[in-house]
């Protein structure tokens, strides 16, 4: 009975690990609003821009993601890219501005940029308060509209299994 417990609990295990670790091959941007959002989206593994505009993520924190371990912080525009760490982040604009986005299983440069020989960034104008999830491991880069500086409200999400996963 213990060994069955044991396999049981490995296959599980196992099947989670390649989902999560799981990463398309194509790009595409996926759009929902609040009221029509279905939590089926996420897992496409793809970005999320919802169109509503939300005064902070603490709303967002408290429908969605109460249980899970999350972290907070502010961002602002930098010229080089960086990759997400979490499960989901979902990523705030205070001002509009956009924002390149690519998956996680491209060839980087030696800078640690996605080579833009091989991949090309897809772009999302974010307005001021509306907010994207980028799924795990996928690049990113704020460009600025107008030379302004722009800045992030940014909630990092991770379940309690994820959260010990590298």
């Amino acid at each position: 009975m213990r060994l069955i417990l044991i396999i049981a609990i490995t296959i599980i295990l196992c099947v989670y690990l390649y989902d999560y670790y799981r990463i398309p091959t194509d790009l595409v941007v996926l759009q929902s609003t609040l009221d029509h959002f279905k939590f089926d989206l996420l897992r496409e593994k793809q970005p999320i821009v919802v169109q509503d505009r939300v005064p902070t993520l603490d709303t967002i924190h408290d429908l969605w993601f109460r249980y899970n371990k999350t972290t907070r912080w502010t961002t602002q525009n930098s010229p080089a890219w960086s990759r997400n760490r979490y499960k989901y982040m979902l990523m705030q604009a205070q001002t509009e501005c956009d924002l390149l986005v690519t998956l996680g299983n491209v060839p980087l440069t030696e800078d640690g940029s996605p080579d833009p020989e091989v991949v090309t960034p897809v772009g999302i104008r974010l307005q001021a308060n509306q907010f994207v999830i980028l799924p795990y491991k996928s690049y990113w880069v704020a460009s600025p509209l107008d030379g302004e500086i722009c800045s992030f409200n940014v909630l990092g999400v991770h379940d309690y299994i994820s959260f010990l996963l590298p």
